[in-house]
């Protein structure tokens, strides 16, 4: 799943991380609708170089990396606070 013709390309690495934290951040695991649900919407973000998703998913890819260095508490902390934000947005 790489689009190389958008920078950054959408690859799987990303399409993974951003399932992962929304898996983290809801505390439920995905299922496969949900799963590919997501997939169409990043892959049709790529293909119209939709910049606004494209760099929100590079800041959430990012910030997965800044979440990784943080101990057990102040993950349990952030993660209330992105939810309430996320939420919001969705």
């Amino acid at each position: 799943m790489v689009h190389p013709q958008v920078a950054p390309p959408l690859t799987e690495f990303a399409y993974d991380r951003t399932i992962s934290f929304v898996e983290w951040l809801l505390e439920v695991p995905m299922t496969a609708m949900q799963r590919t649900t997501i997939r169409e919407a990043m892959v049709a973000a790529w293909q119209k170089n939709d910049r606004e998703t494209i760099d929100g998913t590079q800041e959430l890819i990012d910030g997965v990396d800044e979440l990784a260095a943080k101990t057990d508490d102040e993950k349990r902390a952030l993660r209330v606070i992105v939810r309430d934000k996320a939420l919001a947005e969705w």
